[in-house]
């Protein structure tokens, strides 16, 4: 049971790694805009279906 893989952590593997390639890439602004739409949709996926558009 402790070895089961739960949704929440590969979430937030994925959200790390994103984050981390996007700072190797140089691109920190845009990480950081792109996580917070995903977290925006997470906790509120009605508000903003497209995520951040400018």
């Amino acid at each position: 049971m402790a070895n089961q893989i739960h949704p929440i952590n590969v979430l937030l593997i994925f959200l790390i790694s994103h984050l981390l390639i996007a700072l190797v890439f140089e691109r920190p602004k845009f990480a950081s805009l792109e996580l917070f739409a995903g977290i925006s949709k997470l906790t509120n996926p009605s508000h903003l279906p497209h995520g951040l558009q400018d």
